[in-house]
């Protein structure tokens, strides 16, 4: 195309042009993505300190977060994990079977 419209001043200035257009805009992508990226790890650090207790119990602290008597509390099973009494169960129905079962003793 350059050599049939005989215009080649600008040739080369269209082509630093159209590189420093690509570059730019990867360099704002990438700052902007840093910086998203950076707001969202902040946001779920005051997310996980604000549920600091409920994610203890549940084991999910940061281990920086867990001593070894957090440990002991949350395995041990002395009547404090609200879950033990399921673990006791020799068989664990679904919410559907309950429904079905209730379903039964309606209609009969």
């Amino acid at each position: 195309f350059a050599k049939a419209s005989e215009q080649t001043e600008r040739l080369g200035w269209s082509f630093f042009i159209k590189w420093l257009v690509w570059i730019l805009c990867f360099l704002v992508f990438f700052i902007a993505n840093n910086q998203h990226n950076k707001r969202k790890e902040k946001e779920q650090i005051l997310s996980e300190s604000s549920h600091s207790v409920i994610s203890k119990f549940m084991g999910k602290a940061p281990k920086s977060e867990r001593t070894a008597s957090d440990k002991k509390d949350s395995s041990s099973a002395d009547g404090k994990d609200p879950f033990d009494h399921l673990r006791k169960k020799e068989k664990l129905r679904s919410y559907a079977e309950v429904i079905i079962d209730s379903h039964e003793k309606n209609n009969s």
